[in-house]
């Protein structure tokens, strides 16, 4: 196609042009069906947007904020991190130093929540495993709880009777925590035998893997608890090594790759197979606003529904993609429209969607070294302000350290079967196809993969990465044509991940 940077060499070009023009013709639909697509595109995405940042912010404190908390926050996953591989390296006999870096973690900003208190109790657990008992006093004798609850105000706007209650239970859950400190200042002053088993119970049950840190404090790896908690250090760092060496490997491989693909391009050896159609249908940008509006209403029923079934129901969004089918376009056509054909060959097309994901990954890595500045940019500006940004809650590794068995493979296959199946053919079957219709591939990849981001949950500089592989994966459906070769990309980026988190974090449970 004479309007797409990936077509072939000059000396076939003109058959490949005058091939794709024949071939070409406009989508089934009317003028007046993408102007309803259009405006429901329109209303439904910051809708998505809407529901998905929302989703797992931070709430104003309560008592049972406090007494639910997970162990998989920041903190506590970096907490367990250093006591487990500091252990490992005492064994190793190497010196570990760990609790200057959790110590860091502590250090808090005007206006932040009334949970940092919590933390900052836990942060004299980690003293006293780290350090000694001592310190560990040291820091409990730190915390005013008083001036915590002097100094407590509302969020800006908070109505009267809402501020009451929030009130109220901040001074609660600081009486909570007044018992827990009281049974900890027993623990570290080695009195521990004094802290009774409904105290004990009590503490493990409030703070979770860090209740179990303090009330086997002192007592030998043999004791069960003692071994469940600060055990495994040494499986964690092999964890950690395989997975240095798989993303060490990919980058290598990916260097490679680039290198390869920008000297086929140039030689004229990479060229397009995917012929997009004239302008003037709607049926497969209706596909968009369909899976979005299905999305929404699972969103919503999702609430009331246990993470396995959550997981599962949103297997049914697969119907949404035959959208065609249901506006009458034949099997046949809706295959070819969407992508579902073999290419130059199922293998074949397998191949290049590795050789395409691997040949992406320099861009998708510089993407997520520009996210991480921005969201550091963001935190200077925040602190600069005054203001707190609320942190999302990372529903990955609440699955991941969290879940059954049973639900971790259905969140191992949603992400490396359902994404690529479901997403693939959405936004590069239907949509991607639509755009390709009136506008060139590298503004149809953009618009695209910038859909594609705004529907994840991610903070918002985080969906730079998403949007990159969005792009990428755009360029593989018009460089091959089929679906294939994206969804092989996609399956393989998913299941990498997710693999390598569960080596790692399996180790921390």
């Amino acid at each position: 196609m004479s309007q797409s940077p990936l077509s072939g060499a000059a000396g076939d070009s003109s058959n490949v042009v005058s091939s794709s023009m024949a071939a070409r013709r406009a989508d089934p639909g009317s003028t007046g069906a993408r102007l309803v697509a259009l405006i429901a595109t329109c209303v439904l995405l910051p809708t998505v947007v809407f529901l998905q940042q929302c989703e797992g912010k931070e709430k104003p404190a309560t008592v049972a904020s406090a007494s639910t908390l997970t162990d998989f926050d920041e903190y506590s996953l970096l907490g367990r991190v250093i006591v487990k591989l500091s252990k490992a390296m005492a064994q190793g006999g190497a010196e570990a130093g760990g609790e200057k870096l959790l110590a860091q973690k502590l250090e808090r900003q005007p206006g932040d929540p009334p949970l940092s208190a919590l933390n900052q109790v836990r942060g004299a657990i980690a003293s006293g495993e780290l350090v000694s008992g001592e310190e560990a006093l040291k820091k409990l004798d730190e915390l005013d709880l008083d001036k915590e609850i002097a100094d407590w105000k509302p969020e800006p706007g908070t109505d009267s009777a809402v501020e009451k209650i929030e009130r109220d239970s901040f001074r609660l859950d600081a009486d909570e925590l007044r018992r827990d400190i009281a049974a900890l200042r027993l623990i570290y002053a080695g009195h521990g035998s004094e802290v009774s088993p409904a105290d004990s119970t009590r503490l493990v049950e409030r703070q979770k893997w860090w209740g179990k840190l303090a009330v086997s404090y002192k007592k030998s790896d043999a004791d069960q608890v003692r071994g469940e908690t600060v055990g495994g250090g040494q499986g964690l760092v092999v964890s950690l090594m395989l997975a240095a060496v798989v993303i060490g490997g990919g980058i290598l491989c990916g260097l490679a790759a680039a290198v390869v693909m920008l000297i086929l391009y140039s030689r004229g050896k990479i060229r397009a197979h995917f012929v997009a159609p004239l302008p003037g249908g709607s049926v497969y940008l209706e596909t968009l606003p369909i899976f979005m509006l299905g999305f929404v209403c699972l969103k919503i029923v999702a609430g009331s529904l246990p993470m396995g079934g959550a997981l599962g129901v949103q297997w049914s969004l697969l119907l949404l993609v035959l959208w065609p089918l249901v506006r009458g376009v034949p099997w046949s056509s809706f295959r070819r429209a969407m992508g579902y054909t073999s290419g130059g060959g199922v293998l074949k097309e397998i191949g290049c969607g590795v050789f395409g994901y691997l040949a992406s990954l320099p861009m998708f890595l510089g993407a997520v070294m520009a996210a991480f500045l921005l969201l550091m940019l963001q935190t200077a500006i925040s602190q600069v302000l005054g203001v707190r940004a609320p942190k999302p809650d990372n529903k990955v590794l609440d699955v991941i350290l969290g879940a059954s068995p049973g639900v971790l493979v259905l969140f191992f296959c949603l992400a490396s079967l359902w994404a690529p199946l479901a997403e693939e053919a959405v936004f590069r079957g239907g949509f991607f196809r639509h755009l390709r219709s009136r506008v060139p591939v590298v503004p149809a990849a953009m618009v695209s993969a910038a859909v594609f981001g705004l529907m994840h949950g991610y903070p918002v500089p985080l969906l730079l990465p998403v949007m990159t592989l969005g792009f990428n994966f755009a360029l593989m459906r018009e460089w091959r044509g089929s679906l294939i070769a994206p969804m092989t990309a996609h399956a393989l980026h998913n299941a990498t991940l997710v693999s390598i988190l569960v080596l790692v974090l399996s180790g921390l449970k």
